[in-house]
């Protein structure tokens, strides 16, 4: 199985709410169940990321190269900031789970954030418990750093990955 991210645009962001059949033919992709999914990450994404929507430290779409399905999405959480430090964030819709897509995902947004010179560390949150992600995160080469009080998520594992 292998995962490609496709980069996600402000411009395919607007065609996919007019038509989002256009656009998955256009692509060569199959949303099937994942469509609400899309619609809703999509728009908070835009939200979100805003000029950094369709740059390389925008989001993505994680798609099935196989049978072109789109199975999540991941995005980086803003620029590098000062410290070269950037967080990356993955999502597999829920009838993907489990088969390896986060973790692609994740080893992918790592190696774009590694094409950077000034990048000295990838960084990313999750619950304060094992979990799926602490596993994925364990997969990609990621070590525990500590926990904190994150203002939008509460208290959060950090975990990093130096360059």
């Amino acid at each position: 199985m292998s995962t490609e991210l496709i980069t996600l645009t402000s411009r395919g962001i607007s065609l996919f709410y007019r038509d989002a059949e256009r656009l998955a033919q256009r692509l060569n992709l199959h949303f099937g169940d994942a469509l609400a999914f899309v619609k809703e990450i999509a728009e908070t994404t835009r939200i979100f990321l805003g000029p950094l929507i369709g740059t390389r430290w925008g989001a993505y779409l994680g798609v099935d190269e196989a049978t072109r399905q789109v199975v999540g999405t991941c995005s980086f959480k803003g620029a590098p900031n000062t410290l070269g430090e950037i967080e990356i964030a993955y999502y597999t819709f829920p009838p993907f789970e489990g088969r390896g897509y986060a973790s692609a995902m994740a080893k992918q947004l790592v190696e774009i954030a590694f094409e950077v010179p000034e990048v000295k560390a990838v960084f990313a949150h999750t619950l304060v418990e094992e979990n799926a992600s602490t596993s994925i995160l364990k997969k990609c080469g990621f070590i525990f750093d500590r926990q904190l009080t994150d203002p939008d998520d509460g208290d959060v594992w950090r975990w990093r990955r130096e360059r």
